[in-house]
This record gives C-alpha cells, sequence and structure tokens, in this order.
C-alpha cells in the first residue's frame, strides 16, 4: 500500500506539472505583443495625393465660387498625417458698396487627426493648419469702377490689386476606401483671412491616391 500510494502521488505530481507547464506556455502566447500595427482603415500607405474640387462660400464672399487643389499627406501612423496643399479660387466675389472680383490661392500646412480604429468604413477627421492667403483683382476692373490704386491702398490693399495674409484653417470629413489604392473624401472647413484676402468656407469632395509601400 505505501508503494502504490506513493505512485499514485508522484503520478498526480507529473500531471500537474505538465498541466502548469502547458498553462505557462498558453498564458506567455496571449501576452507576447503583436509584431505590426494595426493598419488603418483609410490611410495604408506612407504618403496620400489627394486631388479635389468644391465650392467656398459664407463670410466675406457673396457667391460661391469653385475651389480647385491638390493636396499630399504623409501618414504618420493609423490617426496622424501632416498635410500640405494648394488651391485656387477664381471669381470670388467680396466686398459691401462693390463687388471685388478676385481669385484667391491657398497653401497650407495642416495636421490631420483621424478618429480610426481601424475597422471603421467611413471614417471621420479633424483638421487644423496654417498658412497663406493671396487675394487678387483686375486693376482694369477697378478702374472702371473709378478706384484708382492710391484709394486701393487706402482701403488696406497693394497698389498691384494684390493682398496676402497669413491664414488659419479649421474643419473636418470623412474618409472611405474605395480600393486598396484610392480613398473618397469629404471635407469641410474654414479659413481666416482679411482684406482682399477673404475669409470663408469651403466644401470639397476628392479622391485620394495612395503612394509607396
Amino acid at each position: 500500500m505505501p508503494v502504490a500510494s506513493s505512485n499514485r502521488r508522484a503520478v498526480r505530481v507529473r500531471v500537474v506539472a505538465a498541466w502548469a507547464s502547458l498553462a505557462a506556455a498558453a498564458l506567455a502566447g496571449a501576452q507576447t505583443p503583436t509584431t505590426s500595427a494595426p493598419v488603418s482603415s483609410v490611410e495604408n500607405t506612407p504618403w496620400t495625393i489627394t486631388a479635389f474640387i468644391g465650392p467656398g462660400f459664407g463670410a466675406d464672399l457673396n457667391n460661391s465660387p469653385l475651389n480647385l487643389g491638390v493636396a499630399a499627406s504623409y501618414n504618420l501612423g493609423s490617426n496622424l498625417s501632416i498635410e500640405g496643399e494648394f488651391a485656387y479660387t477664381r471669381g470670388a466675389q467680396q466686398g459691401i458698396l462693390l463687388d471685388l472680383d478676385t481669385g484667391v490661392t491657398s497653401l497650407a500646412a495642416n495636421a490631420v487627426y483621424h478618429f480610426d480604429n481601424g475597422v471603421r468604413r467611413w471614417v471621420p477627421y479633424a483638421t487644423i493648419g496654417i498658412g497663406m492667403l493671396r487675394g487678387s483683382t483686375n486693376l482694369d476692373d477697378l478702374a472702371a469702377a473709378g478706384i484708382t490704386p492710391a484709394q486701393l491702398q487706402l482701403l488696406g490693399f497693394n497698389s498691384d490689386g494684390t493682398d496676402t495674409s497669413l491664414g488659419l484653417n479649421l474643419g473636418g470629413g470623412v474618409k472611405t476606401r474605395l480600393n486598396e489604392r484610392v480613398a473618397f473624401r469629404g471635407d469641410l472647413r474654414y479659413f481666416s483671412g482679411r482684406d482682399l484676402a477673404p475669409s470663408f468656407w469651403r466644401a470639397y469632395v476628392g479622391l485620394g491616391f495612395g503612394i509607396g509601400r
């Protein structure tokens, strides 16, 4: 009996040890970190080039001129991108006593934060940026309206009919992937300018093309 009891205890010890080894291995496997970070559901390449089109409206504008532009963004991860954009608006009308027909050029550097968990089909984002707003008007049109270059300067414009100011922008939008390399984007933001480089809202739709990797 003592020998049999000793053998049973030895068997139980070996079984418990085996289960303990399996449990430790399973726990270690569960705690091992993944080797790759989650992939963004909309920005899965290092670079994205976006071509966009849409109207400007509100604030200092008396009409809704068409904006055309392009943006290039570098994706720092699944949530944050830095972006540079260039846009041009022709035929923007502004003014109180007189409608000035102006062209507006914007050049901005933006930070874009995606509210992305890696699985959303439509990913919302917020953006903030700073850059340059440049407005220009036709001096012949001003002359026809009876405004001289000297009077233009009194209004705060340059004698050549241009004005450049620091422009801040703030807004957001949504993105969704159409295929592995192309994404759709809808964007709305506010630009803060002054004088001939006006403040305005801008809405656009665009297509982003992934580059790299």
